[in-house]
């Protein structure tokens, strides 16, 4: 789930770690509503 386009690099990679951080933040939150 990481998504690197290589003419793109760093705006790319900065995308994949906020994606992430966003992803577990959200499983964290379902975890303790649920």
């Amino acid at each position: 789930m990481v998504y690197v386009a290589t003419r793109q690099g760093c705006i790319s990679l900065a995308a994949s770690v906020k994606m992430i951080l966003y992803d577990r933040l959200a499983k964290r939150l379902r975890a303790g509503l649920l």
